[in-house]
């Protein structure tokens, strides 16, 4: 028997309900990986909500809400024995899943990288993208050394700098092979912005299979906005649904729920 493979995905719960939107994420990984936690905040969920993840063979962890998904990942491994998988993938809810993750499980593992993501960025530094990541080989227990190592950080600048950032930057340095399905040097016009946000409408036409959420259900700041606006985007969630509609003909509008 081959070694399993292993999902962590964070989310934060402020009902007590998964987001059908959540589901259909869990739903589409339990498809490719072996073993997946849904790993959440401690929080008393509908009977029925544990039964349809259960149903679909989807693990359950309740952790404390400290130090945002890395945190959770990071509490989730003092729970899960992680030597006897051969790889691991992380995700979280903040985005929504609008197309399959085939082409990317097949992709990662043919190759020979020991950390990947779905898109990778040039803000700030090169580094891949931290909302969907995989790690294969020895990136597996490089990732749990990294993890273990810096812990539960609080501050969201600090967890950007040494989880969204710095994971990639020592993955490099310790002379591990890293890469993204999707380059976005092929969608960026400008590299100092982010690809996920500002070139969203070309990463939909091309098929990427995640949108933020925060494009369609709203949360930016006024200030986010401002910003957006003066380097040219100006979101329109209705025009994004239809345009993932449009390149997805399987897809309904229970995921955007």
């Amino acid at each position: 028997m081959s070694e399993p493979s292993l999902c962590l995905f964070s989310s934060y719960l402020s009902a007590n309900i998964v987001p059908s939107y959540v589901k259909h994420y869990l739903f589409e990984l339990k498809k490719h990986i072996d073993d997946v936690f849904f790993v959440t905040n401690k929080k008393t969920l509908k009977d029925s909500e544990i039964e349809i993840l259960r149903e679909q063979e989807i693990k359950i962890l309740f952790v404390k809400n400290k130090g945002y998904d890395f945190g959770m990942y990071y509490q989730a491994l003092q729970e899960i024995s992680i030597s006897n998988y051969k790889e691991i993938v992380l995700a979280n809810d903040s985005c929504l899943l609008t197309n399959q993750l085939n082409s990317y499980f097949s992709w990662f593992r043919k190759g020979n990288l020991e950390m990947a993501g779905l898109l990778d960025s040039m803000q700030v530094t090169y580094h891949i993208q931290s909302y969907f990541l995989s790690f294969q080989g020895v990136g597996v227990s490089k990732f749990e050394e990294y993890l273990r190592s810096n812990k539960i950080i609080n501050k969201k600048k600090g967890v950007i700098k040494t989880y969204e950032i710095g994971l990639s930057s020592w993955f490099s340095s310790i002379g591990l092979k890293i890469g993204s399905y999707y380059n976005s040097k092929d969608y960026s016009k400008n590299i100092g912005l982010n690809p996920a946000i500002f070139q969203v409408k070309e990463l939909i036409e091309d098929g990427f299979p995640l949108i933020k959420r925060k494009l369609l259900k709203g949360g930016y700041t006024k200030s986010d906005l401002i910003f957006f606006a003066k380097n040219g985007l100006v979101i329109d969630p209705h025009q994004l649904k239809q345009l993932i509609l449009e390149t997805n003909s399987e897809l309904t509008l229970e995921a955007f729920d």
